[in-house]
C-alpha cells in the first residue's frame, strides 16, 4: 500500500508539470525613471512645472502665533488633618493665600474642610 501511494505521488507530480524554474521566467526589464521635471505625455507635448514663483507667497505673522491653551485646573483631594493655610502652602508657597482657594470653592467655614472633597486650586 506504501509503494502504492507513492508511485501515485510520483505520477501526480510528472504529470502537473512539476519543472524547477531556472529564474530567468521571473526576470522583467524596468524603464529607467525619470524625474517628475522631465516627463513628457504621449503627445510629445512639453508640461512647463511651476518653479515655485507662483506658490511663493509671503508668510502671514499671524499664523505664527501659537496661543496657549488655557493652563489646567489644579485640583487636590482634602485629605485628614489638612488645612486650607497647608495647602495654600503647598501650591503658593504662601499660607496667606488660603482664601483664595476658599474662595474659589465656595468654604465659608475653614475650620470644616471635609476629607475627600475635590478642591479647585485657581491659578
Amino acid at each position: 500500500m506504501r509503494r502504492f501511494v507513492i508511485v501515485l505521488a510520483l505520477v501526480s507530480l510528472a504529470l502537473v508539470g512539476c519543472k524547477k524554474p531556472t529564474g530567468e521566467e521571473d526576470v522583467q526589464i524596468v524603464a529607467p525613471i525619470k524625474p517628475v521635471d522631465t516627463l513628457t505625455p504621449p503627445g510629445d507635448e512639453v508640461i512647463e512645472v511651476p518653479t515655485g514663483s507662483e506658490f511663493d507667497t509671503p508668510a502671514d505673522p499671524a499664523d505664527d502665533v501659537v496661543t496657549p491653551p488655557p493652563p489646567l485646573e489644579k485640583t487636590y483631594v482634602v485629605q485628614r488633618k489638612d488645612t486650607l493655610w497647608g495647602i495654600a502652602l503647598k501650591f503658593y508657597g504662601d499660607g496667606k493665600q488660603w482664601k483664595r482657594i476658599a474662595q474659589a470653592n465656595g468654604i465659608t467655614d475653614p475650620s470644616k474642610l471635609p476629607v475627600g472633597k475635590v478642591l479647585k486650586i485657581p491659578q
